[in-house]
């Protein structure tokens, strides 16, 4: 195994046992005060996560062209499809039938859209682009692996958000699995990216049921 492949096994577990504690102090330090339906250590620790994790070190691990080629929108039949689909649909639903506070301050709106596009995006480079690079063809380590460690990952932020940690962790399971299938099988992330921000965009939007 190269060096490199060893780091990105060993970038999740150093990334969730990192961040998890940063995530308390700066609720220590910061605060619960609220922000756009979230508090503000919430933010900066996310904040953090994108630069280094998501940005800095992918961008450090791969070079220019490993990350171009995972930008290539790959082959999907059918079947990856309803994997990309999947998220978006569970997430409509909830968002559909569950009450969600409506979002009405236009400034709150485009936060929040566009956090969900940049999480979305960058997300998707460090989870699945990073190892479908590395391991290609490899359900272990290209697929297995980092799929469990998203969902692990999400108790870090879930520890000082509004929503119980275990269900987000579980959440980010399934919908991590689903988009690991797909990147394994076309080798891209392109589609992942476009139904990870749908699932963003989504959470955001102002779904309301009519009356019956």
């Amino acid at each position: 195994m190269e060096n490199k492949q060893i780091i990105a096994i060993i970038s999740l577990p150093i990334l969730f046992l990192v961040m998890y504690p940063v995530f308390q102090i700066l609720k220590n330090k910061i605060g619960n005060i609220e922000l756009y339906g979230k508090n503000r250590a919430w933010y900066v620790g996310i904040i953090i996560y994108w630069i280094f994790w998501c940005l800095i070190y992918p961008i450090i691990i791969l070079d220019s062209n490993q990350l171009y080629k995972t930008m290539i929108p790959g082959r999907i039949g059918l079947s990856g499809i309803i994997l990309l689909f999947f998220p978006i649909m569970i997430t409509f639903i909830g968002r559909y039938f569950f009450k969600f506070e409506k979002i009405t301050n236009r400034k709150e709106l485009i936060v929040l859209s566009s956090s969900a596009i940049i999480m979305g995006t960058v997300e998707e480079i460090l989870w699945r682009g990073v190892f479908i690079v590395f391991f290609p063809g490899n359900i272990l380590w290209g697929l297995l692996w980092p799929t469990v460690w998203f969902s692990i990952w999400h108790l870090a932020p879930g520890s000082i958000s509004i929503v119980n940690k275990w269900m987000l962790a579980i959440g980010a399971l399934a919908f991590g699995l689903c988009w690991g299938v797909t990147a394994f099988l076309t080798g891209s992330i392109f589609w992942t990216i476009i139904s990870h921000i749908s699932v963003g965009l989504i959470r955001v939007l102002n779904i309301e049921r009519e009356n019956a």
